[in-house]
């Protein structure tokens, strides 16, 4: 009787360390049992010493996220003037706006959290990052913020901001970068700085939007942590800075996604049809 031979498949292929031996599990270079090494098939392989353990599925490492472990998590809060200049109508525009983004970004619970914060003459939190852990969840919280009114503390927004809600207790995680985004329409009614400064030694990155002719452009300019971090815009126009906002947040795929491949969060390229690899180079 002659003998067929059956070779196993494995999908996707195993990487160059390993070999294919029964469907859809290799054999490995990184883990030994008995002398012989085996592993299941992750392509592209995980990243910063995550481990495959199933197909295609990788358990990362304290401080990556993502499905190949190559995304640093990131904890984000956005804290928006509600002073009495901003008047109700136009706080709604914002809120439209912050959902729009929240629905343009990987909200994950594991990846990316969203935090909420408002501020006038004192600063109250709207939400924590650890209350809401999906897209529909945050936008329906943001869109049902109601509107306050007061003078324009900018400082003491940023010093609850980054002393209170920047907290493990109350969702912010040790590795993931912090990131605040401030909205603003006017200059601070305070000249102190002791909220900046606690901002800095948490190592918070501070992107800020000023809104309207009545801002203090120069004092903005001083709060972010990079020139390139700021831009202004009105009311009417707010919505033209949601690119700019979206990359700012997430665009670190260095040296950069190709053949029209999307940065959606860092190091993590969404390609086009007909396009694969970490940044899409591959067709």
């Amino acid at each position: 009787m002659a003998l067929s031979l059956v070779l196993a498949i494995c999908n996707p292929p195993c990487n160059s360390h390993e070999t294919c031996y029964a469907p859809d599990t290799c054999r490995c270079s990184n883990k030994t049992v008995g002398g012989v090494c085996f592993g299941h098939a992750c392509f592209p392989p995980c990243q910063h010493g995550g481990e495959c353990y199933g197909p295609n599925k990788c358990s990362c490492r304290p401080g990556y996220a993502g499905d190949i472990c190559d995304v640093n998590p990131s904890d984000i809060i956005f804290v928006v003037d509600e002073s009495g200049s901003v008047g109700n109508d136009n706080f709604r525009v914002t809120m439209e706006y912050l959902a729009n983004a929240v629905n343009r970004l990987p909200i994950r619970y594991d990846l990316l959290r969203i935090g909420l914060a408002l501020f006038s003459s004192s600063t109250r939190k709207s939400f924590e990052l650890d209350d809401h852990s999906t897209k529909e969840n945050v936008t329906d919280a943001i869109l049902k913020t109601y509107f306050g009114r007061g003078l324009t503390d900018i400082d003491g927004a940023l010093g609850y901001t980054c002393g209170d809600m920047f907290q493990l207790t109350k969702g912010d995680r040790p590795y993931a970068q912090n990131i605040l985004v401030l909205l603003t329409d006017g200059r601070s009614s305070s000249a102190n700085n002791p909220g900046l400064q606690k901002c800095k030694s948490k190592n918070v990155t501070i992107i800020g939007i000023g809104i309207g002719s009545s801002v203090d452009e120069q004092q903005l300019k001083s709060l972010v942590s990079k020139p390139e971090y700021y831009f202004d815009t009105t009311y009417d126009n707010l919505g033209t800075t949601l690119p700019k906002l979206i990359k700012t947040i997430t665009d670190f795929c260095p040296p950069g996604c190709r053949n029209g491949g999307t940065c959606i969060s860092r190091g993590l390229c969404q390609c086009p049809g007909g396009f694969k690899g970490l940044l899409c180079e591959t067709k």
